[in-house]
């Protein structure tokens, strides 16, 4: 099962860089086609064949001398291919030697030889192939009939001799009488004998002469070669496209490996050694400031991203089932990783259970909390620590649309909020709170920007710690949540925040919690769910259920899932 789910995640990681891999695809090939095309010259190839015949008698022919041809074939391979026989060819010629290569290739298991010459030129080509071969064909002639040259030129010389001793002879036998006459005719019958030995002899070094000569022909001629062997351009042009898609999967999987960040609640968990208490879907409705000051639960609440923040509740519940929650702070390791909105929403949660929530914010660096809730923070937590505690509830502000929520907004930005937050007017202000509300939310500065969030996580119940997906570093969260604990707080776990919807950038890592995305919108409104949901996500189709309900207003009916 673990194969399978590391086979999909890696899926989903090539699906995720696809553009990534086709531009690298794309780059390569088109690359590499100009190239071929319009900067490398072309390259064409000329071939001559020949064949090699042993000095062998055809009816004697038998598989040892099969062999010996093959080996024949093979050292006149080697010859051929010599630069001594480039170079006559080229003197024949009458060119420069340049601007071509030779090769020669043998069959296997043929007598044959291939002259193949390669050349920008293609009638150089053909015309330095057939050269060659015919340089070649007479040099192997020469070379073995030099061999019976020595015997052949004495037998000649002696039967030259002996012919013109016989002459010489015949004349004084002409004009000799009686017993002389005799033995010159005799002398004649010898040197006739001589003769004729030496004339076979002679025919028979010509016949070992011709037996012994290997016969070398031209069985195709080259030709004027009409289309190049290289570059081959189509070749080429798939082969670096195969390339750069290869390079580019390199480039993101090398990207990914990189990557530091906290995507997934398996790597928040290792990070933090804490456990995920929730994961916050990403919505554009959840980062947008409302009008009326109402929240995302009050304009959204049947959505899967509201859906998760009543799980963040749950799971606090659970979470301090032994040691009761009365101050919750909120904090993330860097700035602009959503704590803020995790804090107004999460306190929407809770009031809406009916528990009297206090939403303070803590953060007097840079408040936000107003911003998100509607409300001023003009008189707020600062002007409050120098006022007297009964005054205390006139600066708490109610949020419209949610009963039993408060806010407590940052007030004027003071020079040393860390004092304040650690002084001792600030507990008596907290302890005044507690008396007024059944959970106090606090919402502080980043836990690694400033030292605010230490302070104040002495003073809270529990700590929850906001990490971005994709963005948080895991050494940040890991430095964050290791620096809350030396406070001695007791941090309640971690919030996974702007997880990506489905088929947008870094769902992939998400992609075994999109299971309950889907059935969160079975759900939800009509509206909502076509809007959350594209068509082509590929997790099965959603079995829709329609029904007809009355408006309230007009009595007109709509379609829901």
């Amino acid at each position: 099962m673990e194969q399978e789910i590391d086979l999909r995640a890696y899926g989903r990681l090539l699906q995720h860089w696809l553009w990534l891999i086709v531009l690298a695809a794309f780059v390569a090939g088109a690359t590499s086609f100009g190239v071929s095309k319009w900067v490398t010259q072309p390259v064409y190839r000329a071939r001559t064949r020949l064949l090699v015949q042993p000095s062998t008698s055809m009816a004697a022919v038998n598989y040892s001398d099969i062999l010996a041809g093959e080996r024949i074939a093979q050292t006149y391979a080697e010859l051929l291919g010599s630069a001594n026989l480039q170079e006559e060819a080229l003197e024949r010629l009458g060119i420069a030697g340049n601007g071509f290569s030779v090769r020669v290739q043998r069959p296997r298991d043929t007598q044959l030889l291939d002259l193949q010459v390669d050349s920008t030129d293609p009638v150089l080509a053909a015309r330095l192939a057939n050269t060659i071969a015919q340089v070649f064909i007479e040099q192997s002639r020469e070379r073995q009939t030099a061999r019976f040259a020595a015997s052949k030129q004495a037998l000649e010389q002696q039967i030259a001799e002996v012919e013109q001793e016989i002459a010489q002879l015949q004349q004084e036998a002409a004009q000799a009488q009686g017993e002389k006459r005799n033995g010159l005719e005799t002398r004649l019958t010898q040197l006739r004998d001589i003769l004729a030995r030496l004339q076979s002899s002679y025919e028979s070094v010509r016949l070992a002469e011709a037996q012994s000569v290997d016969l070398i022909t031209v069985v195709e001629a080259a030709q004027v070669p009409v289309a190049p062997i290289r570059p081959q351009i189509l070749k080429n042009t798939l082969l670096a496209a195969v390339v750069g898609a290869m390079l580019g999967v390199g480039v993101a999987f090398l990207i990914e490996y990189l990557d530091t960040s906290v995507h997934t609640p398996e790597q928040a968990e290792a990070a933090t050694q804490a456990p995920i208490l929730g994961q916050i879907w990403a919505s554009p409705a959840l980062t947008g400031v409302s009008s009326n000051g109402n929240r995302f639960f009050v304009e959204q609440a049947r959505s899967p991203t509201a859906e998760a923040f009543r799980t963040l509740r749950a799971n606090l519940y659970y979470s301090s089932v032994d040691q009761p929650l009365r101050r919750l702070l909120i904090t993330s390791p860097l700035p602009e990783e959503g704590k803020t909105i995790v804090a107004v929403n999460l306190a929407v949660a809770l009031a809406l259970t009916g528990r009297r929530v206090i939403l303070v914010d803590a953060d007097l660096r840079k408040p936000a909390v107003g911003r998100y809730t509607g409300r001023s923070r003009e008189r707020g937590l600062s002007e409050a620590l120098f006022d007297d505690l009964e005054r205390l509830p006139s600066y708490l502000q109610p949020v419209e649309g949610v009963e039993n929520l408060r806010v407590l907004p940052a007030g004027s930005i003071p020079p040393n909020p860390n004092e304040l937050l650690g002084s001792r007017r600030l507990a008596e202000l907290l302890d005044a709170l507690d008396g007024m509300a059944d959970i106090l939310v606090l919402d502080s500065p980043p836990a690694l920007a400033v030292a605010d969030a230490a302070v104040l996580a002495e003073r809270a119940d529990g700590v929850l710690l906001v990490l971005e997906a994709g963005r948080t570093d895991r050494q940040a969260a890991a430095t964050a949540a290791e620096q809350l604990r030396r406070t001695g707080c007791r941090l309640l776990g971690t919030v996974l925040n702007k997880v990506p919807l489905p088929g947008e950038r870094g769902a992939y890592y998400h992609y075994k919690y999109s299971y309950y995305y889907r059935y969160y919108h079975y759900y939800a409104s009509e509206d909502e769910s076509q809007r959350r949901l594209p068509r082509w996500w590929p997790f099965g189709k959603k079995k829709r259920h329609r029904r007809r309900t009355a408006r309230p207003d007009t009595g007109a009916t709509e379609r829901r899932d």
